[in-house]
């Protein structure tokens, strides 16, 4: 793992910013979803592929609960697809994100 600024390297297929304020057990499930779809997408057709996942929190109040913005990019065989959403759980987001991304994928 290597950081740089607020950019965070797993292996050389993954990139995560924003992140830095994530406790410890949330990334770890984190790193398990994204390194997962990985492992699935690149069984089907062993192309790599580089995820860069960007994560904002949007705001905390008191009357709204905490909302995270994340983004995400999926670059293969030289292309791109983008997703984005907003959510409160992070985990929910990511997961409806890598839905988007394999939807895309698919067509």
């Amino acid at each position: 793992m290597e950081e740089t600024m607020d950019v965070l390297e797993l292996g050389n297929f993954i990139k995560l910013s924003g992140f830095k304020e994530i406790d410890r057990n949330s990334m770890v499930i984190v790193k398990k979803m994204l390194g997962n779809f990985l492992r699935e997408m690149m069984q089907k057709d062993s192309e790599e592929a580089l995820i860069t996942l960007n994560l904002k929190s949007v705001h905390k109040t008191e009357e709204l609960a905490k909302k995270y913005e994340l983004k995400i990019n999926l670059e293969k065989l030289g292309k791109v697809y983008h997703a984005e959403i907003v959510d409160n759980n992070i985990f929910v987001g990511i997961s409806d994100l890598l839905k988007k991304i394999s939807q895309q994928l698919s067509k």
